[in-house]
């Protein structure tokens, strides 16, 4: 499952403290696993899981990044994306 596994951010560094927090360096080979910027994937990915994403963006910015999120998506059938936040009333 592993090769088929890819992850992508904005900053390489913030890969490396998720390594650091996390202690999971050793499971992923991240030197192909991990890229960035994520356009080199467009059209390719099967299924997206984008949990705790989109709370970082302005309400306004939320519709951009899902535009972005369903870019990624193959335009073929049997494709899928998943993801969670809790919230709170205000």
């Amino acid at each position: 499952m592993a090769p088929h596994l890819y992850g992508a951010d904005l900053k390489p560094e913030l890969i490396a403290l998720g390594d650091e927090l996390f202690r999971d360096a050793s499971l992923l080979p991240r030197a192909t696993q991990f890229i960035a910027p994520a356009d080199v994937l467009d059209g390719r990915v099967k299924f997206v899981h984008a949990t705790a994403v989109f709370h970082l963006f302005e309400w306004t910015a939320q519709d951009r990044v899902a535009g972005r999120v369903a870019r990624l998506l193959r335009r073929r059938r049997r494709w899928g994306a998943a993801g969670g936040r809790k919230g709170r009333a205000e």
